[in-house]
């Protein structure tokens, strides 16, 4: 967290990834029923070349986030990753979205205009289905990636649990969605497994969907889940990850699948404890000697899986541990 909150790039991606850690971290807080107040909570941020660093609340912080995001805003709905960009990023604002709706669930509100427009944005690219300044060819398709389409369908699903046309666009893709598919053109990479189980995962929390409906998602969510965790997992000395074959980095495949199964309750991150542990030992391995996990993206993507397994699982409810510190074999402190 540090490392992201000293970052001192002012893209609208690298600020929103800073200022995610703060709200998983409220999210954890809540959900055990501890306080932690925004108002009174400080952290250095970087101003500008000319201030450098000073202390803010991380409430200030947020606020003057919400206001200043706007300005990345174009006229189409999307956003660019700086405030003159003269065109819209489909990735950042799917990604952008699915931020402001974490950051409405401890409190804050983004502005509604700016996010209306966001995501008629992202269903219009969804549609259209072609990737800016390509030309195809016999090796390239122009479309978006599988998993690029089914991560904008989970976005609009966070922005609003009854957004019925998200199934209707799941159902668009759903012909493509075979494991059969691995390795071929516009492929069924784990990228694309993964978003897929984390849509079906929100998919079945509309309620306009029939139960007979909902029972056949299921049934899909939990073969995938099973295939990924017996056939896409890679082992080594310092636990499991999920290869990267095709789109998306290891710590952000491997983070994203953790998150699936703590959206699909305690019951499934109890039965997938162990491969959990193996996943989360392999992550804190690849913590680099700056406090990062990569890039600004992945490393808040690793604070959101740990927070949203802990916020599931309830390990923190009721906690009383009592720590002893010892030095040779001499008791110095217990608390």
């Amino acid at each position: 967290m540090e490392y992201l909150k000293t970052f001192p790039y002012g893209c609208s991606e690298q600020q929103t990834s800073a200022i995610m850690p703060t709200i998983y971290l409220k999210q954890l807080y809540d959900s055990v029923k501890v306080p932690f107040d925004l108002k009174t909570k400080t952290v250095k941020e970087y101003i500008d070349p000319y201030q450098g660093y000073q202390e803010r609340s991380l409430d200030t912080i947020l606020r003057g986030y919400l206001v200043e995001i706007k300005n990345f805003q174009r006229l189409d709905g999307g956003f660019g990753f700086w405030m003159d960009s003269l065109t819209s990023e489909f990735p950042l604002t799917i990604s952008l979205v699915g931020a402001f709706s974490d950051i409405r669930s401890v409190g804050y509100t983004p502005d509604s205009f700016m996010v209306e427009n966001a995501i008629k944005y992202i269903k219009t690219e969804f549609y259209a289905n072609k990737r800016p300044y390509c030309v195809a060819s016999k090796t390239e398709s122009c479309n978006w990636p599988l998993a690029t389409r089914l991560s904008a369908i989970e976005s609009i699903l966070d922005a609003n649990t009854q957004d019925y046309e998200a199934y209707k666009m799941y159902k668009l893709l759903s012909s493509t969605l075979t494991r059969g598919d691995v390795g071929t053109t516009g492929g069924f990479d784990n990228l694309s497994m993964v978003n897929q189980s984390r849509v079906l995962a929100k998919l079945m929390r509309i309620n306009a969907i029939t139960k007979a409906e909902k029972d056949g998602l299921k049934k899909i969510l939990d073969d995938q889940v099973k295939y990924l965790a017996s056939n896409a997992l890679v082992y080594n000395p310092r636990g499991a990850f999920l290869g990267s074959v095709g789109a998306g980095s290891r710590i952000e495949v491997t983070t994203r699948f953790i998150e699936t199964l703590a959206l699909m309750g305690p019951a499934t991150v109890k039965e997938y404890g162990q491969i959990i542990d193996n996943m989360e030992r392999w992550i804190i391995g690849e913590k680099k000697k700056d406090g990062s996990f990569g890039s600004t993206a992945d490393t808040s993507s690793v604070i959101r899986s740990l927070a949203n397994v802990m916020r599931t699982s309830g390990e923190l409810r009721d906690v009383n541990m009592l720590a002893k510190i010892s030095l040779n074999n001499i008791s110095l402190e217990d608390k």
